[in-house]
């Protein structure tokens, strides 16, 4: 796959995974973006490679019918800008999703950026985010899987259309 073929049209939605490590949950992660109608997903630096068992296994064929690609993060931030895409960062302290304006069939494309669970975003992956977004979760938990939260972030993002 080639940036071409990610698509930058108002309302689509691509995930950037940054150190995503697990190949479980990037493949799950391909799976979730295929199914919910996301536009296509980009590794970063650190992120599980896309052509790793775990990953095309995890994925159940996904990796095969959406866009993916292997990137660096200048690579990221020059087809951010060349397409006028949003850059969004899933983080837990971000506003939560349900606050969001999400439903106006005219919204930029957005770049949802998902991090390691453990350290998240880089900090200059971070630093150009126009949005912060999160899940509010119970009294007592600290966080979600990131495959779990990319769900939950991407159903939002993509039922809005």
């Amino acid at each position: 796959m080639q940036w071409a073929d990610l698509p930058a049209r108002p309302g689509t939605v691509v995930l950037a995974l940054d150190g995503v490590q697990d190949p479980g949950n990037v493949g799950a992660i391909l799976r979730t973006a295929f199914g919910l109608g996301g536009a296509g997903v980009i590794a970063l630096k650190g992120t599980a490679d896309l052509l790793n068992p775990k990953v095309v296994r995890g994925s159940m064929g996904a990796l095969f019918r959406i866009p993916a690609i292997s990137a660096s993060e200048d690579e990221l931030v020059q087809w951010l800008n060349l397409n006028g895409v949003e850059l969004w960062l899933a983080a837990a302290d971000g506003v939560p999703i349900r606050d969001l304006p999400l439903r106006s069939p005219s919204r930029l494309p957005v770049c949802l950026a998902m991090g390691n669970e453990g350290s998240g975003v880089s900090a200059g992956l971070g630093s150009r985010a126009g949005v912060r977004v999160g899940i509010p979760l119970a009294a007592g938990a600290e966080s979600l899987n990131v495959a779990v939260a990319a769900g939950i972030l991407l159903y939002e993002l993509t039922r809005a259309r």
